[in-house]
């Protein structure tokens, strides 16, 4: 027995419903951990060994980086190398990569540069070494910096929250801590006093907000030192070319996967309703 048979025999009915549905669209709503990956890299193995359908004719794109990983390994399992030939990448991704093919189509005199991880710990360093900062440290290593940074994008991109909606979560975080009666402590020397434990949470709350205002310097750095005139257009048609995406998943015979809880198909039907504001 394959790994695709093992697979497969595992499915319960719905899942092999989806698996099974060569042509058409499929939308799998299910929650976290049940299976939707799975489900998604055993459908195109099905396309692949049932029908004429190449691997180089499947595009399947994801939020997430690590989502391209998993789906890679997952399908790889079931196909061999074959899987290799299939597009697996993020919606930012596959829109950077027709703005950059088609560049001279969207009126750019020549393909847009995005600020590369180089140049970005040097805006990184420049932040450490010019700014008063009472927890970022050691400023001798950007390097570390950046990919912290990197990941709070992530984070804040995943949630959809903006840096200020973020700073205040933090904010108040730290009022209720400082303000709950619970938290005061109430014999030894610390008597009327926050606890320790407390004034810990505080100090680490306070760490996250001194990073969420790194990251807010960052950007209006970045902005200085990329010409305004290339950075705008270029951010606008990577989103306008996510969304156009969007917009095609509802049009095109095309697996959608999703968790109950609003996640992918939230972010679908909200950027799909953006789009067709926007056009309209």
């Amino acid at each position: 027995m394959n790994a695709f048979t093992e697979a497969y025999t595992q499915l319960n009915k719905a899942q092999k419903e989806a698996v099974d549905a060569l042509d058409g669209p499929v939308m799998v709503v299910a929650g976290p951990g049940t299976g939707k990956t799975q489900v998604l890299a055993l459908r195109i193995a099905n396309i692949l060994q049932k029908t004429d359908i190449t691997a180089s004719g499947i595009l399947c794109l994801t939020f997430t980086r690590s989502g391209v990983s998993a789906m890679e390994r997952r399908l790889e399992s079931y196909v061999g190398t074959l899987a290799r030939n299939v597009k697996i990448t993020t919606f930012h991704g596959f829109a950077i990569e027709l703005i950059e093919k088609h560049f001279h189509l969207l009126d750019f005199v020549s393909t847009p540069k995005l600020l590369d991880d180089t140049e970005a710990v040097v805006l990184v360093d420049e932040l450490l070494q010019n700014g008063e900062w009472e927890y970022l440290r050691p400023r001798t290593d950007p390097a570390k910096y950046f990919h912290d940074l990197r990941g709070l994008i992530s984070i804040l991109k995943r949630e959809r929250m903006s840096p200020e909606q973020f700073l205040l979560e933090v904010e108040g975080d730290i009022k209720k801590l400082e303000t709950d009666p619970e938290n005061i402590s109430s014999r030894g020397p610390s008597k009327g006093q926050l606890k320790k434990e407390v004034e810990k949470k505080i100090e680490s709350l306070n760490r996250t907000r001194e990073v969420v205002a790194f990251y807010t310097q960052y950007e209006s750095l970045k902005q200085e030192h990329i010409p305004r005139l290339l950075l705008s257009p270029y951010c606008r048609c990577v989103r306008k070319l996510i969304l156009l995406l969007i917009l095609l998943i509802w049009i095109w015979n095309i697996h959608v996967v999703g968790e109950r809880e609003d996640k992918t198909l939230t972010k679908l039907k909200l950027l799909f309703v953006s789009f067709i504001n926007q056009q309209g």
